[in-house]
């Protein structure tokens, strides 16, 4: 018999990491909860509310002090980053690691 064991606390892939002013965070797990508050904050931003980007950010890497020094461009970059690397295939990650 074939069987999947899931725990909702781990993450099965390797966590995404981005460094600012020399300190890393780490995207946590994103839950159905987590990606209802992302589309959320996207329809404000689309709307004009550009604080709402600076609220996604930290919905997807928490509230740190290093996250008041960047800019609208830099938390742009920053989220573009992250869903690259969410979307992308495993595969694509160990060829990265590989280059």
């Amino acid at each position: 018999m074939s069987k999947l064991v899931i725990d909702s606390k781990k993450n099965p892939r390797e966590p995404i990491e981005i460094m600012i002013d020399g300190k890393v965070l780490t995207v946590g797990i994103l839950n159905r909860e987590a990606m209802k508050k992302i589309r959320e904050y996207d329809a404000k931003a689309k709307g004009g509310d550009l604080s709402a980007v600076f609220d996604r950010l930290e919905l997807l890497l928490g509230q740190h002090p290093t996250l008041e020094k960047i800019n609208l461009g830099q938390a742009v970059e920053i989220t573009r980053f992250i869903i690259d690397h969410l979307f992308s295939k495993p595969e694509d990650e160990e060829e990265a690691k590989e280059e």
